[in-house]
């Protein structure tokens, strides 16, 4: 990657971190308006999240200098927050006295009336979202988070399609702006499988992460020997948690043993990404034409996977 390029990107992370902390209120020499800086904050929560700590321990787990822990350390003992057990000891350990447990309880009381603060202005759909988004940079290589979402796949239960549709057309008009048209198309397709749906050899699937829907797929009878995928939209906080993918190869585990010789679908070309994904999933490309489709003209691409 070029210098330059890093630079900029670097920028607004920055960018980023200067806007975060001016939202919390956290600037300026005190954390929430209280008696501490941000980092003798942290060293509030973290002996009362983790317990009695050794010193090297707790500047291991906040990553400062063991000058800088030493006189937070100090100051929190002078206000009766902390004391250090054995005094002198070889493995002395640091901990919250009674009252400084107290002061953290209030602390954070106070930290979640300021982040809810904020919620509040947003509409349920945003607040999902920024969860969603948040979540996605915990699981970012390198972060002790990555790993640790919660990803479920299930069969459709009530309100579901309606889910599906309402985002389906949200993220396609935002992402690709296609119109109304489209959500509408969707709609009466969902409406249509619904009516005449096969238990047997038809599945409408719903991906969850962290128990909120997260993407869906349906899998629908074209004939005795083909099946049809479709309408696969992913949440962009979701993204790249491999939730397509296990979206895709659990709709071909469940049309193998229901006697489907192949499975088909149809993808815009706008959509690299999910084109991407078929054929990293065996799918192949069978045929390109511009045909009406969802409530536009497209250039659409025909993929097929041999069962």
């Amino acid at each position: 990657m070029e210098q330059s390029t890093f630079d900029g990107r670097a920028d607004a992370v920055r960018h980023f971190n200067r806007f975060y902390t001016v939202l919390l209120n956290m600037l300026g020499d005190k954390y929430l308006r209280s008696l501490f800086s941000v980092t003798e904050a942290r060293v509030i929560y973290e002996l009362a999240r983790h317990g009695p700590l050794t010193a090297p321990g707790l500047r291991a787990l906040l990553g400062i200098e063991p000058a800088f822990a030493s006189r937070i350390l100090r100051r929190l003992a002078r206000l009766g927050l902390a004391e250090r057990l054995p005094p002198g000891g070889e493995r002395e350990v640091v901990r919250l006295t009674q009252e400084g447990l107290e002061v953290f309880k209030r602390l954070d009381q106070r930290s979640t009336e300021s982040v809810a603060s904020l919620l509040v202005r947003l509409t349920k759909e945003e607040q999902e979202t920024l969860l969603l988004c948040m979540r996605d940079i915990e699981s970012l290589p390198g972060s002790p988070e990555t790993g640790k979402r919660r990803i479920a796949v299930r069969t459709h239960g009530p309100g579901d399609p309606g889910w599906a549709a309402g985002r389906h057309g949200r993220l396609f008009f935002r992402e690709l702006g296609w119109d109304e048209g489209h959500e509408a198309a969707v709609a009466a397709r969902m409406a249509g499988f619904l009516r005449r749906r096969d238990p047997a050899r038809e599945r409408f699937l719903v991906a969850e992460l962290e128990g909120r829907p997260a993407g869906c797929a349906m899998l629908s009878k074209r004939s005795g020997s083909e099946a049809v995928l479709e309408l696969l939209p992913v949440e962009p906080g979701a993204r790249r948690l491999g939730i397509g993918r296990r979206l895709v190869d659990e709709a071909v585990a469940f049309a193998r043993p229901a006697g489907y010789r192949r499975v088909s679908l149809s993808v815009s070309h706008q959509l690299a990404a999910a084109r991407q994904l078929f054929g990293k999933a065996g799918f192949k490309k069978t045929r390109r034409e511009h045909v009406r489709d969802l409530g536009r003209y497209l250039a659409m691409e025909r993929w097929e996977l041999g069962l």
